[in-house]
């Protein structure tokens, strides 16, 4: 534990194989490839809206099923060039997880936990997010003001949000399906201007409660769009895109 910010950069790899903590300041850490945390490794700013902010500039960021990142009301951020597995991140603040090589997937051996868990969640991929046996475990923490989940992929994107609420930014898939399973939710909502869309692929929302679409909220897809409720099911074949 330290009082200082932590700052590290290196030109190859960064192995986190401890708890790393610090008093309210930053923790950043560079690597010319790859990122691991192990299972005895963990990042964790304190308290305060420090940020943490981890980049993989040729690979990709390992986190072992034990290690975790608490970024307490700060933004958390990961960038890499390839494959994104999560164990478990916290935050009050938003959460960015980026890569422009890879896919996003939860690690192996995670079980009873959100893997992210964020104001604002905002995921982009080159390949997929989450898988359809295994979808990424989200947890937003304050939709209707000002959190809502952002997901970019090439691939598919499989995302289970935990229970409470859920509002929807921007979620497309260019290549894939889209499958959002939130049947713990009391309320779902999709904003003005806000977009779920997948040009190849279908749209499936399982849901529980209410589901809000807003004037010029937008569900699109290239197949069909499904919507399933505690009590209501709908099914919409969208035209060809």
């Amino acid at each position: 534990s330290t009082d200082d910010a932590i700052e590290l950069s290196a030109s190859e790899g960064i192995i986190v194989n401890a708890h790393v903590s610090t008093d309210g300041h930053n923790i950043s850490l560079t690597a010319g490839t790859a990122i691991e945390l192990t299972n005895n490794g963990s990042l964790d700013t304190g308290s305060g809206e420090a940020h943490v902010a981890l980049v993989a500039n040729s690979g990709g960021i390992l986190m072992g099923p034990s290690s975790f990142i608490d970024g307490a009301d700060g933004a958390v951020s990961l960038a890499a060039t390839g494959e994104i597995a999560l164990s478990k991140i916290f935050s009050t603040g938003d959460v960015f997880v980026t890569t422009s090589g890879g896919s996003i997937q939860a690690a192996d051996n995670v079980t009873g936990t959100n893997h992210v868990d964020g104001k604002t969640v905002a995921l982009s991929s080159a390949g997929g997010v989450g898988v359809e046996n295994r979808p990424l475990l989200v947890k937003i923490n304050t939709p209707g003001n000002g959190g809502e989940l952002d997901a970019i992929a090439v691939a598919g994107i499989d995302i289970e949000v935990a229970p409470g609420g859920l509002s929807f930014g921007e979620v497309r898939s260019s290549g894939g399906d889209i499958r959002i399973l939130a049947r713990g939710t009391d309320e779902t909502l999709i904003p003005s201007a806000s977009i779920i869309e997948a040009p190849s692929g279908n749209v499936t929302l399982t849901l529980g409660g209410s589901l809000h679409l807003q004037p010029t909220g937008t569900i699109i897809a290239a197949g069909e769009i499904e919507i399933i409720g505690d009590s209501l099911v709908a099914d919409v074949t969208a035209a060809d895109q």
